[in-house]
């Protein structure tokens, strides 16, 4: 099983001397971003402590583009503290900005 992390959009791996939180930079574009802030645009909570949220991320880059990337989580909480997440992000805009 190939584990390499590899950039989303052209599929080629990250550099070899890149590791942990370079690389998710290198490979997510983040180097590219001068900010980046998220507004939570919906939140509720279902029983059992599952939390749900829809969130509008605000990226700003170099360049001055502003380009917004919607994104939906799910986190479960288990005595006061977060025992699961996951987060589903629609990168297409910034993917095509970045092109």
């Amino acid at each position: 099983m190939d584990l390499t992390a590899r950039h989303p959009r052209t599929g080629e791996p990250g550099s070899a001397n890149t590791v942990g939180r370079d690389l998710y930079h290198e490979v997510a574009g983040l180097h590219t971003a001068r900010s980046l802030h998220h507004d939570l645009t919906i939140v509720w909570e279902e029983d059992g402590g599952v939390v749900i949220f829809r969130t509008l991320g605000t990226w700003t880059l170099h360049d001055g583009r502003i380009i917004p990337v919607n994104a939906v989580g799910v986190f479960t909480v288990v005595d006061g503290r977060f025992a699961e997440q996951r987060i589903t992000v629609d990168n297409t805009p910034l993917f095509e900005a970045l092109s």
